[in-house]
């Protein structure tokens, strides 16, 4: 069975800081369930009082007629007719509706005119043609009880102020401004002296569309806002909606938007996060003062409805509740209330409180357990510390035989891994001790083929001395060539810490490479897969260097008459280089040591073989920060190159 981690243990220590705050949690929800479904049934209650009151008063809502009554609002000043709704906005009844399908209306009046903002949804409208006197266009009609008939025909060149006439009427002028907006246009209009209107129909003649609107003027009475400003409960708002969706009538007992929550510091920080639960439950709405559009289509469809509604901005929320008005059985319009629960959020806070107490609690406890667990730790480490330094002699001698391993969770594998550094580490020091004896087993023979030259040499005839004399020179320039090969990855060393790292291409040095090889090694056949367009950082001339003496070792061993392969591919993260030779297997040599100086591989053909080529290639591996690595394939040896490719190059 695998020991726990250091993660799981943590986390279930830290288990008792959750189960208190979730079983006060589950307390507060629960009692705060039950103070709402009592104001649910009060609230609704008052919407349903208020319902009885309009429907047996008569004259507080529009006559019953197959002809929808058109509100119209009493104004507390005139508006200045420019095409925006500021001055729509700062009336009580403001809430646009859509009246017709790509229609918006808005009706009010003000010393006897009549003010319309029309908002029309029509995305290919055309302004009138100078020319042809085409295009689209509004039209408006008002009727009155006497036979009278007004046509307005608004039908503009383009957006802004325009004055329109009821045919030949002087008097009838109406003025007003025609805006753009997203979708469609705007139309803000006074018709003048309408006192006596009784019927409005209003029509707009489109490409593909032709919404219309035609119902009697209903003024709203004013006794209708005094009922309603009487029976708005305390913090909070009610509205009067006619059967076709339109205000009539909307008291607020406060501002919606001074909801504050009643508690503060710590409990008002739990407050808040009780308040996020809400929300992940549902318990989400629009802002106050936002007409609950839900419970208007419940109403008008003669179902009695509530919903709860969280406010973003607050600790607070919102219960919104509808009730039908009827008319010998038909809905006439409804009845909406709403109401916050600032009260619930009293005895909340209080609850809160005690939650806070016994959190505080769970706390304390839960901190010493960590004290503890963290004091366990310390002592761990310090072990692993200890253990460490055993490892490493005062000579500099590194022991593998001392064990790290302590555990089986992550500090147990921290442990592991130092154990394996120190293994390479170990090992990386015995190369170092036995470098003395390779050095010494390879220049044995030279200096053995130049002594015994020498000695003959002082004995033979003249004949033989040229004998004698050239096997000298071949020892002496093997040893010249070993000195030669031990300087050269000094050299290259050197010259590194002084290269300027740039931004280039390896395809290119690869394919020059290749061809620079073709030509110096007729004999020799080479197979080529370069991929383009990818981009590392570092010194080509390096990586060239690199490739020669990865080719010069395919070359040594690889079988007569196979080709010697040449590739360039990407990985997510790094340009692989890959040459591959036929030949025997990698054998007597750990993988990952060949590429250590003065490491040999395999008896080749000719050249004496030290291992400083690989090693050379291991530099400059280094050097671009990537690794270089042997694979054993089935039927010859591959060497590979892995260089990171830059960040944009990776990201592309």
């Amino acid at each position: 069975m695998r020991p726990p981690t250091l993660q799981l243990k943590l986390s279930l220590v830290l288990l008792a800081f959750v189960l208190v705050p979730a079983a006060g949690w589950r307390f507060v929800t629960e009692m705060e369930s039950f103070l709402r479904r009592g104001q649910e049934q009060a609230l609704l209650g008052k919407a349903r009082f208020l319902a009885a009151a309009l429907q047996s008063q008569q004259g507080l809502l529009p006559p019953p007629s197959d002809i929808p009554a058109l509100p119209v609002a009493g104004l507390n000043f005139a508006i200045t007719t420019d095409g925006y709704r500021d001055d729509w906005q700062a009336q009580p009844f403001f809430i646009p509706r859509e009246t017709a399908a790509g229609l918006e209306l808005l009706l009010g009046h003000w010393q006897g005119d009549l003010y319309l903002l029309l908002n029309v949804h029509a995305p290919n409208h055309h302004y009138r043609d100078p020319l042809s006197q085409t295009g689209d266009q509004l039209r408006i009609e008002l009727s009155d009880l006497q036979g009278g008939h007004r046509v307005y025909i608004v039908s503009p060149f383009a957006p802004g102020p325009l004055n329109v006439s009821a045919g030949l009427r002087s008097d009838g002028l109406a003025t007003g401004t025609w805006t753009e907006r997203a979708g469609g246009f705007q139309l803000e209009l006074r018709i003048p002296k309408v006192a006596d209107a009784s019927r409005l129909g209003l029509a707009y003649q489109g490409k593909g569309m032709q919404p219309a609107i035609d119902g009697l003027l209903w003024l709203i009475p004013a006794s209708l806002q005094t009922l309603l400003d009487a029976q708005t409960p305390q913090r909070g708002s009610m509205w009067v909606i006619d059967r076709s969706g339109r205000l009539l009538a909307r008291s607020n007992n406060h501002d919606e938007r001074q909801i504050l929550s009643e508690g503060g510091g710590a409990v008002g920080l739990l407050a808040r996060m009780l308040d996020l639960l809400r929300l992940a439950r549902g318990y989400q709405g629009p802002s106050p003062g936002e007409l609950p559009e839900l419970q208007l289509r419940q109403a008008l469809a003669g179902n009695a409805g509530s919903q709860w509604r969280h406010l973003s901005e607050t600790n607070a929320s919102l219960l919104s509740v509808g009730q039908p008005l009827f008319d010998n059985g038909a809905i006439h319009g409804a009845v909406l209330a709403q109401q916050s629960n600032a009260g619930i959020l009293l005895l909340q806070n209080q609850a809160l409180s005690r939650l806070l107490n016994l959190s505080l609690l769970a706390f304390a406890i839960a901190a010493l357990a960590l004290l503890w667990i963290t004091s366990r730790l310390v002592g761990r480490i310090k072990k692993l510390g200890q253990q460490a330094e055993l490892a490493v002699g005062s000579d500099g001698h590194i022991d593998t035989g001392v064990s790290l391993v302590c555990g089986g969770d992550e500090l147990g594998q921290l442990a592991q891994r130092f154990q394996a550094l120190l293994e390479r580490l170990g090992s990386n020091q015995r190369y170092l001790e036995t470098l003395a004896a390779k050095l010494t087993h390879e220049i044995r023979t030279p200096l053995a083929v130049v002594r015994s030259s020498l000695e003959n040499l002082e004995q033979s005839d003249a004949a033989s001395r040229q004998r004698y004399l050239k096997r000298a020179r071949e020892g002496l320039d093997r040893l010249s060539g070993l000195v030669n090969r031990m300087a050269e990855a000094n050299r290259l060393e050197q010259t590194m810490e002084q290269t300027q790292r740039e931004s280039y291409d390896p395809a290119e040095v690869l394919e020059g490479c290749a061809k620079g090889y073709a030509l110096a090694f007729p004999a020799q056949t080479f197979e080529t897969d370069i991929q383009t367009g990818l981009r590392i950082r570092g010194a080509p001339e390096l990586l060239a260097q690199a490739l020669d003496k990865l080719v010069d070792n395919a070359r040594d061993f690889a079988t007569t008459g196979t080709p010697i392969r040449i590739a360039l591919h990407s990985s997510p993260h790094h340009a692989q280089i890959d040459v591959f030779n036929q030949g025997p297997a990698i054998a007597g040599v750990p993988l990952n040591e060949i590429f250590q100086s003065m490491v040999s591989l395999r008896g080749g053909s000719g050249a004496d073989h030290l291992g400083l080529g690989l090693h050379i290639v291991r530099l400059v591996a280094a050097f671009h920060g990537g690794t270089v690595k042997a694979y054993n394939e089935d039927n010859g040896v591959r060497i590979q190159l892995a260089l990171p490719l830059e960040r944009d190059e990776r990201c592309a």
